[in-house]
């Protein structure tokens, strides 16, 4: 996996490691994660490392700790390393940068996530703004808010959001959205899904962030 991961990337993955050691952790997780990306890429969350070092010490505890020099990733973190390869490959990168680590583990990993609201950051505003960073004009520009679009009938292709053309479909993303737009059409599709107990709050296992503005 991590032959898909850039200089930097890898480089975040390493200073987690130092982080979790540092602060006397027996796992490597997401939220040491973040650190290694923020660390590698500052402008992601525009916050001092030390800043950062606190809340999770905060959050998560400080311990007089030694552990060996292999550390278990947890399996949210995990987790949110191998979607930040798919992060990759859907912003059309052939190698995983901070950011696309960033925005896997806004998705997937918990811990991570109340690392950023203990900050007092909105979680979907870090997911937008880091996928602005990722673009870099490589997508096409969609609706801030692709729900109201969907629900008044415009193109699928065009409000499916962050830019996302019926070409990515296989990406959870993509799927969870194209299932968006059949539930809000409320036809014969939408009958189907929610017979098979496929509604707007079972796609968040796709996407988790789906139904934020619903």
């Amino acid at each position: 996996m991590f032959e898909r991961y850039s200089e930097a990337a890898r480089t975040a993955v390493v200073a987690a490691q130092e982080e979790a050691r540092l602060l006397g952790h027996a796992e490597l997780g997401g939220e040491h994660l973040l650190m290694g990306a923020a660390e590698q890429n500052p402008d992601l969350l525009n916050v001092r490392v030390d800043a950062l070092r606190s809340v999770l010490g905060d959050l998560f505890g400080q311990r007089n700790a030694l552990y060996g020099a292999s550390m278990p990733f947890t399996a949210y973190a995990k987790k949110s390393l191998e979607v930040a390869v798919e992060e990759a490959a859907y912003w059309g990168s052939a190698t995983v940068a901070p950011a696309h680590l960033l925005l896997a583990l806004m998705r997937c990993d918990p811990r991570a996530q109340s690392v950023v609201e203990a900050m007092g950051r909105n979680v979907e505003d870090v997911v937008r703004a880091t996928a602005g960073i990722c673009a870099n004009g490589s997508r096409p520009s969609v609706p801030e808010n692709p729900y109201p679009a969907l629900r008044d009938g415009q193109p699928i292709s065009v409000t499916l959001g962050d830019g996302l053309p019926v070409g990515d479909i296989g990406h959870p993303r993509a799927d969870a959205r194209v299932l968006l737009a059949m539930l809000l059409a409320d036809g014969k599709a939408a009958e189907l899904l929610r017979e098979h107990g496929v509604d707007e709050a079972a796609l968040t296992t796709l996407d988790p962030g789906i139904t934020a503005e619903l």
